[in-house]
């Protein structure tokens, strides 16, 4: 019984790290992503200063 719910526990313990990782990278990646388009907005404006 004990051995049997040392199972259990060991794969619920797998999932929920699992599911931490997911949510940390899709928070992480939303991040990054919000990051990535700013850079982008303030390169595309300067260029757009310097043409004028």
């Amino acid at each position: 019984m004990v051995g049997y719910f040392f199972i259990e526990y060991q794969y619920f313990y797998k999932i929920s790290k699992l599911l931490h990782i997911i949510v940390y990278l899709k928070v992480y990646s939303q991040k990054y992503i919000n990051i990535v388009t700013t850079n982008i907005n303030i390169i595309y404006v300067k260029k757009m200063f310097s043409f004028v």
